[in-house]
């Protein structure tokens, strides 16, 4: 199944005008995409693929496939965040993939390429949050009833070389997590 991603321009007075091609064809399935810092490359995050895809954005707003067209990601990659020169994935299946921006925009899997969220690997952790320094990223992982599972937020330092380093995780249910008491937080 081919999933369109949509190309098109702003015209006179405002108004949205169809480029040529209208629409680029993804290979699987895809709910997001993100423009990097510089505005100059597309990711398109596939879940069907476990892949993501790349693509150079032309002087005439164009999409054109990068060489290579994807990189792997892990299962259900959802969203995507571009933080400085590092890239991150979020999977459903409990992972942040990590990657490093090249100058050419391909994205370079960083070691370790994936971090786990949770103990058991958490379920669809949202989307990577920075503070405004960019020195901390920030994760949250919904809790589920039938499991009788809590939400916990995770928060990591951001190496120098752009991976995560895990340094706690709060739970909702106030429980100690990690040997550090939890902060509660509101529901709603």
């Amino acid at each position: 199944m081919n999933t369109p991603c949509r190309n098109s321009g702003v015209g006179p007075a405002g108004t949205w005008k169809p480029l040529s091609p209208p629409s680029v064809a993804i290979h699987g399935s895809a709910y997001s995409l993100t423009v990097d810092p510089t505005g100059r490359f597309v990711y398109v995050p596939d879940c069907a693929y476990f892949d993501v895809a790349m693509f150079k954005i032309l002087p005439d707003g164009r999409l054109q496939p990068m060489a290579p067209p994807t990189v792997q990601a892990d299962a259900h990659p959802s969203a995507l965040v571009c933080h400085g020169y590092f890239a991150y994935v979020s999977c459903s299946h409990g992972s942040i993939c990590q990657f490093r921006i090249l100058s050419t925009g391909v994205l370079v899997p960083l070691s370790p390429w994936r971090v786990t969220i949770g103990q058991f690997g958490g379920r669809d952790p949202s989307r990577v949050t920075f503070d405004h320094e960019g020195r901390f990223a920030y994760v949250m992982s919904p809790g589920d009833e039938a499991a009788d599972t809590e939400t916990t937020i995770y928060q990591y330092r951001v190496s120098a070389n752009g991976t995560l380093r895990l340094l706690r995780k709060w739970r909702s249910d106030a429980e100690i997590v990690d040997g550090t008491a939890a902060i509660g937080f509101a529901r709603h």
